[in-house]
């Protein structure tokens, strides 16, 4: 009995000390140089402690413009030997603003292309939920607030 604890328990711990090698959807609310977002992404491992990811944002309430982007994030748990609960990130972004005319049609603006930079991290509250605080900058900037959930 006691060798099964200690097989669950060490299971448990190799489970949450992997989280950021797990697929995952963030999405939440935040703030930019054009206004209020709302943002959607997918992120997945590629590599040792790297993923990769796909962003949708798009202005509140008004919804004059979205953003798609893709991006690549390193994870610094390891290396900074963090506690399971939290994961440190930072990453590199590319995408494109489109700004949406009044007939409803997306058109091509000066303020198109984006590149940046982003950190951020996230504390787990369950097994598969975490709250996410990402910042970044470059071409723009944001600050978003958001839930990630690990597929």
């Amino acid at each position: 009995m006691k060798n099964l604890i200690i097989i669950i328990a060490f299971s448990l711990m190799g489970t949450l000390a992997m989280a950021q090698a797990e697929k995952l959807i963030n999405f939440g609310v935040g703030m930019n140089e054009l206004g209020n977002i709302a943002y959607i992404g997918y992120e997945e491992p590629t590599f040792n402690n790297i993923s990769t990811q796909v962003i949708f944002k798009a202005d509140l309430p008004s919804f004059n413009y979205f953003i798609l982007g893709i991006g690549a994030n390193y994870y610094f748990d390891e290396l900074l030997e963090l506690n399971e609960k939290f994961d440190f990130y930072g990453g590199i972004s590319l995408g494109s603003t489109y700004f949406i005319d009044k007939s409803g049609m997306a058109t091509d603006s000066p303020f198109n292309f984006r590149l940046g930079i982003q950190g951020g991290g996230r504390w787990y509250w369950a097994e598969s939920w975490a709250l996410q605080l990402e910042a970044g900058g470059g071409t723009g900037y944001d600050v978003q607030l958001g839930i990630s959930y690990f597929l």
